[in-house]
């Protein structure tokens, strides 16, 4: 099967920083364009993604139709969007069998699927998600520019901030001993999934686990701020 022509839609220090490791730890030739969406979602971009979200992982194929052994027709490009984390992360496993990125047994695959949830779902879609979009948790009648409406917003962000701490704190736990996340070395999209939180978590002060978490993360950014 021929390796689609991949080309992902990202931001620096956003949870699209995920895909951009997995991609460069498959070995797999790819292309980036950086949205720049850390402050809202560029408009221009919604036809990629009407949910208006990074990443975006655009996979283009050559079907080519051959109307004698001499003669090919014009190649044309399909082009295919995938958006989310959790699909965007399962599909560059699939294209990279070999490197095993999410695990080599059903029971990692389940794992490494079972952690991807939790961070996607749990730790950034409610945790993270009530600290950077606070509005998003109460009612409109509540966002308006009000004193009453501030101080809502502001107790949503603090329980975001707690949240946040609570997740670090359990995935601390599960870090060391025995059957610990990522012991195995072949397992990389865990590691890629934390190194991403880690990072945006640093990003908005939120202590790292082990003290670790600005190294792996910091350094995931340093090292792809250049690919593309």
């Amino acid at each position: 099967m021929t390796t689609p022509k991949l080309h992902l839609y990202m931001t620096p220090g956003s949870c699209s920083l995920a895909s951009h490791i997995a991609l460069s730890e498959s070995n797999l030739p790819f292309t980036t364009t950086d949205l720049g969406a850390k402050r809202g979602f560029p408009p221009a971009y919604l036809h990629l993604n009407p949910k208006g979200r990074v990443p975006i992982l655009s996979l283009k194929n050559n079907n080519a139709n051959n109307a004698n052994d001499d003669e090919e027709e014009e190649e044309e490009e399909e082009e295919q969007l995938i958006t989310e984390t959790p699909a965007i992360l399962s599909l560059i496993s699939a294209l990279a069998p070999e490197k095993h990125l999410l695990g080599t047994t059903p029971l990692e695959h389940a794992r490494a699927h079972e952690w991807i949830a939790y961070l996607c779902g749990t730790l950034h879609g409610q945790a993270f998600g009530c600290l950077f979009r606070p509005g998003c948790f109460i009612p409109s009648s509540l966002s308006s520019s009000s004193p009453s409406s501030s101080a809502h917003l502001d107790a949503v962000r603090t329980r975001g901030r707690e949240w946040v701490a609570e997740c670090f704190t359990f995935i601390e736990s599960k870090l060391s001993g025995a059957g610990a996340v990522c012991s195995r070395a072949g397992v990389h999209g865990r590691r890629c999934v934390f190194a991403c939180f880690l990072a945006v978590g640093n990003a908005c002060g939120i202590e790292d686990m082990r003290g670790g978490g600005r190294g792996m993360g910091g350094l995931w950014m340093g090292l792809l701020g250049g690919r593309g």
